[in-house]
């Protein structure tokens, strides 16, 4: 029950934003992409060691990725290059958040977290990979 409220109170404010983006006629490519202008941000707070502040910016970098699909759709702006593009971005923006943990556990010499990231790096492009030959 209290995550069916959560659920519709986020896509109650979601469906709110996506209307006033729509009204000033943002494309949805350029929310995309500056979703992974933001996930640098994301990877150097994270490669320093501020994982508070780079995890709050990651929330803000994954309200694009929710807004860009949305506003494509409420603009009636969907094409197939649009859905391309969101897809590769979306990988881009992982694998920019991951070196950024990469750098920060190489920093510390913790050769083990520094795998672990390369494993979840594997599994970020082989998800995609999968689903791209599955189609």
């Amino acid at each position: 029950m209290i995550s069916r409220l959560i659920g519709t109170g986020g896509k109650y404010i979601l469906d709110w934003i996506v209307r006033f983006l729509t009204l000033f006629k943002i494309n949805p490519n350029v929310i995309t992409f500056t979703g992974v202008v933001i996930s640098f941000f994301v990877a150097w707070d994270f490669g320093h060691g501020r994982f508070l502040r780079g995890g709050l910016i990651l929330i803000a970098a994954g309200m694009f990725d929710m807004l860009d699909g949305g506003v494509a759709r409420v603009s009636r702006t969907e094409t197939r290059f649009g859905a391309f593009y969101d897809s590769v971005i979306d990988r881009y923006s992982d694998i920019i958040i991951l070196q950024g943990l990469m750098v920060w556990y190489a920093r510390q010499n913790m050769l083990g977290y520094v795998v672990l990231v390369g494993v979840v790096f594997m599994g970020a492009i082989m998800t995609s990979y999968a689903r791209a030959r599955a189609e």
